[in-house]
């Protein structure tokens, strides 16, 4: 599914659709939810479940907030 970063151990992991993958995290279970463009991928939160939509730009993201919904 998804493609794995310079190290094995760290792969992201797939969303709904197989050809949108997450950019990795340093550690695998810290990983990052897919937007809706593959290219465009939130920067991970302490929290897996604590993830940052992002902007219209791939390159700026929001700073996660203390609840998911509360972004930007």
């Amino acid at each position: 599914c998804c493609v794995c970063s310079k190290y094995k151990h760290v792969c992201c992991v797939c969303s709904e659709y197989k050809h949108m993958c997450c950019v990795c995290c340093e550690y695998k279970h810290l990983c990052c939810v897919c937007s809706e463009y593959k290219h465009m991928c939130c920067v991970c939160s302490k929290y897996k479940h604590v993830c940052c939509v992002c902007s219209k730009y791939k390159h700026v993201c929001c700073v996660c907030s203390k609840y998911k919904h509360v972004c930007c």
